[in-house]
């Protein structure tokens, strides 16, 4: 079983458009993608399966983008609800969480830090992910400023259009990772 966290400084800083990269460059891993919010969505369980692709949910990007499977995780005050979300998910599935929280739980074999532009709100949970990450990535032609970034760890820039392909060097960096 394959897994990555994406995670990012807040909204809009191209957390999901870097999920439906990495599920549409790596379609043999037939990813079952998660979606993990404090937020309330009206769904009546705390996890909950997509069904229908489309552009209007980040659970129907990805399966516009090619997941096998795509899932909200509900995570009010961060709980998460740990043993339905893996029952859901099931044993073998290969699995790419949007998610800051989902680290503090699972080691992933790989984990991205998306950046976001200086005046994005940065979420409280996004320091310690930032510093637990593989790699971080920013969209293109953005600058990012975060005081205190982690020395050492490779900058990516994806296009925030959905689904856009992994560049070459991105995707030899994830697959080494997932080899591992």
């Amino acid at each position: 079983m394959a897994m990555i966290v994406v995670g990012g400084s807040g909204r809009g800083v191209g957390k999901t458009a870097l999920v439906c990269a990495l599920i549409a460059s790596l379609p043999e891993f037939q990813w079952t993608a998660v979606k993990m919010t404090a937020e309330e969505h009206g769904v009546p369980e705390p996890v909950w399966e997509e069904t229908e692709p489309g552009q209007e949910t980040d659970t129907a990007r990805y399966l516009a983008a090619g997941a096998r499977r795509a899932l909200l995780a509900l995570a009010p005050h961060g709980k998460i609800p740990l043993g339905q979300l893996w029952e859901s998910i099931g044993p073998s599935a290969n699995v790419v969480f949007e998610s800051n929280r989902m680290v503090a739980y699972e080691r992933p074999d790989l984990c991205f830090a998306v950046l976001g532009p200086a005046e994005t709100a940065l979420r409280p949970s996004f320091q310690e992910f930032m510093h637990q990450s593989d790699a971080l990535v920013t969209p293109a032609g953005e600058r990012p400023y975060f005081p205190n970034l982690p020395p050492a760890k490779p900058l990516f820039q994806i296009p925030l259009s959905v689904p856009e392909p992994l560049s070459p060097a991105l995707l030899t960096f994830v697959r080494l990772g997932l080899r591992s």
